[in-house]
């Protein structure tokens, strides 16, 4: 199986792995405003040849964008219970705001 296939949340177009998540659900708020993603999922999109990760956030209309590497310098793995997850603070300075969810569906 490719590892394209292994990426259970979200897909991947080119070098970009694109998911959708809530804010206000799916982001980590202790102990650093976080965004994490599925350890599995991550290593899979690496195996695949993915530079980048996109989260749409449907609670605020905005799409969230780093590199994937980011993950592996600055993130911390933690497993609340969920599954191994990897979070990447927000403090780092590495997620961009690139444009707003409707905007890149031509809305």
């Amino acid at each position: 199986m490719r590892a394209i296939d292994d990426v259970r949340h979200g897909r991947i177009v080119g070098d970009t792995w694109h998911k959708t998540a809530r804010s206000s659900i799916h982001a980590l708020r202790l102990p650093k405003p976080s965004w994490a993603v599925d350890g599995a999922d991550l290593d899979a999109a690496l195996r695949c040849g993915a530079e980048w990760l996109e989260i749409a956030d449907l609670d605020t209309d905005r799409i969230w964008r780093c590199r994937l590497g980011a993950f592996s310098e600055y993130g911390k793995r933690i497993d609340y219970g969920r599954g191994a997850q990897v979070a990447l603070a927000w403090a780092y300075g590495i997620w961009l705001q690139v444009r707003r969810l409707s905007l890149a569906f031509g809305e």
